[in-house]
C-alpha cells in the first residue's frame, strides 16, 4: 500500500470512529496520522524496510499502536480493525463513507 491508500484508510478509521462516538484522543489521532502521511514525501514502505515499526514511530504523530497498524497494512495490504469497523456499521451508511 502507498502513503496515499494508508492515510485514506486512517481518515475512514477516523469518521467510524466518530459514527461510534469512540473517544476523541483516539479519533484525533488517526485524522493527525492520516495527515501526516498525505504530506510525507518518504513512502511509509520504504521507512519501514529501512527501520520496521521503531523507525515508523520516529515519525511525527505515529505512536506505537499505528505504527503497527502502518506494518500490518505494509504487509497485508489490509487493515483487520478497518474491515471489522466497516461491518459494524449499516451498509448505507457504508456507501456514504466509501464517497469520501
Amino acid at each position: 500500500m502507498n502513503n496515499q491508500e494508508i492515510a485514506h484508510i486512517f481518515s475512514l478509521v477516523a469518521i467510524y470512529l466518530q459514527m461510534k462516538n469512540e473517544s476523541a484522543f483516539r479519533i484525533r489521532a488517526y485524522e493527525r496520522a492520516a495527515l501526516q502521511i498525505e504530506s510525507m514525501t518518504t513512502e511509509l514502505s520504504e521507512t519501514y524496510k529501512k527501520g520496521g515499526v521503531e523507525a515508523l514511530m520516529e515519525l511525527p504523530g505515529i505512536g506505537e499502536a499505528l505504527a503497527k497498524k502502518i506494518e500490518e497494512m505494509i504487509t497485508t495490504c489490509r487493515l483487520k480493525s478497518y474491515e471489522k469497523l466497516k461491518k459494524e456499521v449499516p451498509a448505507h451508511i457504508n456507501v456514504l463513507v466509501k464517497s469520501i
